[in-house]
């Protein structure tokens, strides 16, 4: 049996090498973390809730989250700590400020939390911009 990308169905035996092992998916640029997410998504959490249809506000997202698992929703914001261009804002996940109360219906930070020096202003930040429900 092939080994496949869980998300874009690219087979395993090209996938790119780091430190001796092939973890990166070429076509949808996935790690580890992400196809873990989408099965965690697939099993459990969309039988719940859908990201289709909502406003999504993501913490780094990668390209596996803007181009597949977001491709549904009406609004994505997405942001990071550091000065680059291709987020729509730059903020710190514990504070958010930028964004007001109850604007969003998603949030989503996949391997973020590690790097956060006072992790935990992080849910109240969180629960802050997310609507009810």
């Amino acid at each position: 049996m092939e080994l496949k990308c869980n998300i874009c169905g690219e087979s395993y035996d090209v996938f790119i090498s780091l430190g001796g092992q092939r973890i990166r998916c070429p076509k949808c640029l996935s790690f580890e973390r992400h196809r873990r997410f989408k099965d965690m998504y697939d099993k459990y959490l969309s039988l719940e809730f859908l990201f289709e249809n909502k406003e999504i506000l993501a913490c780094v997202p990668g390209t596996p989250e803007l181009e597949y698992f977001f491709r549904g929703a009406n609004r994505v914001i997405s942001f990071d700590v550091r000065p680059v261009s291709w987020f729509d804002f730059q903020m710190d996940i514990t504070n958010m400020k930028k964004n007001e109360d109850q604007s969003f219906d998603v949030f989503v930070a996949i391997a973020v939390m590690q790097h956060v020096e006072k992790d935990y202003l992080v849910p109240a930040e969180i629960y802050r911009v997310l609507r009810p429900g």
